[in-house]
């Protein structure tokens, strides 16, 4: 069977037209589906005519993900734990702030590029995910919030689900396809209605695929990886700076920068005694000079995956204040779900939930 979450509306139209149905339907199906995340194997609601509403179960499927198993952080993060149909899994997390929930997705099982710090490129690539797997994600925790009577910490369901983050499993552009069709149908007015300015895809640095994703959605809010002022250095600990340049990222920068207003984050994680002294900090800022980014720091999360360790607070804080220093806008994320290996860099699909 086709999954319903593979299709973006114009694909559903077509389908419609195909099969003898008013492609005015197209906007009803989306918005029981998406925007009133009600349960299609049950009931796709008033609004359709019955033919249309078997003909849909008949030939759609909603299945693409089971929920394994979750756990919940003391700060209130969520990480699901997904088992796809073929046997796979990958994880999601849900971040409570206090007045929305980030949704931080997968786009793959795995991961080629090999960043020595993330405990996803340990398993390597096992395949891409599918347009369907990336929506189910979103569409799969919108229903279990909706659907829980309590939970510990935060009173999750009265909080909006509002942001997307592509920064789980996986390098986003190493999927371009995919993650370009999902994109669309959360924009979708009539599907989740998600505002694109609320979404956000990080990337390591793959730079054919950034400047592709740059000339299809040009609005989008790009995060990229740096972590190094020194290609050398940064190629050590990312095997993708072996072929594309930091001189590469200040060159798709700039295009960015032409075609939208919107400031381009840069990460960076903080490991100790490897980037994070202040000479770091000021190299950082000359590289940057002039360029319309705000600069996201990070602290290396630790695993069981590598022997780097964290910076403390207080060195973080430093850093920053000498790029504060040079005009930058800095944002330190003091990480969320450390505690149930849900933060950035943790993320490993084990079965172990």
């Amino acid at each position: 069977m086709v999954s319903f979450f593979d299709l973006t509306q114009e694909e559903l139209k077509n389908w419609l037209l195909n099969n003898n149905f008013n492609i005015v339907h197209s906007k009803q199906c989306f918005r029981n589906i998406y925007n009133l995340n009600l349960p299609p194997w049950n009931e796709l609601a008033s609004g359709l005519p019955l033919g249309l509403e078997q003909a849909i179960r008949d030939h759609f499927s909603f299945t693409d993900l089971s929920l394994d198993s979750f756990l919940i952080s003391k700060d209130g993060s969520t990480k699901f734990l997904f088992k796809l149909t073929d046997g796979n899994f990958i994880e999601s997390v849900a971040i409570p702030e206090s007045k929305r929930i980030t949704v931080c997705i997968s786009s793959q099982v795995g991961c080629r590029q090999g960043c020595k710090f993330c405990a996803t490129s340990k398993l390597g690539l096992k395949r891409s995910l599918t347009t369907s797997e990336i929506v189910s994600q979103v569409w799969m925790i919108k229903q279990w919030i909706q659907t829980q009577s309590s939970h510990p910490f935060l009173a999750l369901k009265h909080l909006p689900l509002s942001n997307i983050v592509f920064m789980g499993m996986g390098e986003p552009l190493d999927n371009i396809d995919n993650v370009y069709k999902a994109i669309n149908i959360f924009i979708d007015e009539f599907g989740f209605n998600f505002s694109l300015k609320r979404i956000s895809l990080s990337t390591a640095g793959y730079i054919p695929g950034l400047l592709r994703m740059i000339d299809l959605i040009p609005n989008l809010p790009i995060a990229i990886s740096l972590h190094e002022v020194d290609d050398t250095r940064r190629a050590t600990i990312m095997p993708i700076a072996k072929k594309y340049s930091i001189d590469e990222i200040l060159k798709a920068i700039e295009k960015i920068e032409s075609v939208t207003k919107n400031e381009v984050l840069i990460q960076y994680v903080l490991i100790k005694d490897f980037n994070d002294s202040f000479d770091h900090a000021r190299k950082l800022a000359s590289l940057l000079k002039g360029r319309r980014v705000k600069i996201n720091l990070i602290p290396f999360n630790e695993n069981s995956f590598c022997d780097f360790k964290t910076v403390e607070e207080s060195h973080m804080i430093e850093f920053s204040k000498i790029l504060f220093s040079h005009g930058f806008r800095v944002m330190i994320r003091f990480s969320k779900g450390a505690d149930i290996s849900g933060a950035c860099g943790q993320l490993s699909a084990k079965k172990t939930l």
